[in-house]
């Protein structure tokens, strides 16, 4: 292998905004909106939980917690390796009804080296289809 080949084998393409970009239309696929409801009918998300969204991408889940609650829950945070779904996460924050203001929360960090959060400070942890790729 060559040593171009093996420092591509190396680095981690989560961090690249343009692979993020490459996941966004996923949610449009069948088996993906069944794994979110199947997600969100074992999750159950309640009123005045906190959440944790591992992983968030664009916020497809983070979306769907807030509308199974009906917006009562006390807050959700998205958490990923890619800045480029920070302005995702302030479009949805605008589409959003009833309208999220500060509780709905993006922070760009890479959980691979812990959380950005105490453990006390949120109720339940979710990730669709991120942590198996979490080092």
């Amino acid at each position: 292998m060559t040593a171009a080949a093996m420092e591509r084998q190396q680095r981690n393409l989560w961090r690249d905004d343009r692979t993020a970009r490459a996941f966004w239309s996923q949610q449009e696929a069948p088996a993906y909106r069944r794994l979110l409801r199947d997600t969100l009918d074992w999750a159950a998300p309640a009123a005045g939980e906190t959440w944790l969204d591992l992983g968030c991408g664009d916020g497809a889940l983070t979306a769907a917690i807030w509308k199974r609650t009906g917006g009562t829950v006390s807050r959700i945070v998205g958490v990923d390796v890619a800045e480029a779904n920070a302005h995702s996460y302030d479009m949805l924050r605008e589409t959003l009804r009833p309208a999220p203001g500060g509780r709905i929360a993006f922070v760009h960090h890479d959980f691979s080296e812990g959380l950005p959060l105490p453990d006390a400070a949120v109720d339940h942890a979710v990730s669709g289809l991120a942590i198996m790729y979490a080092e």
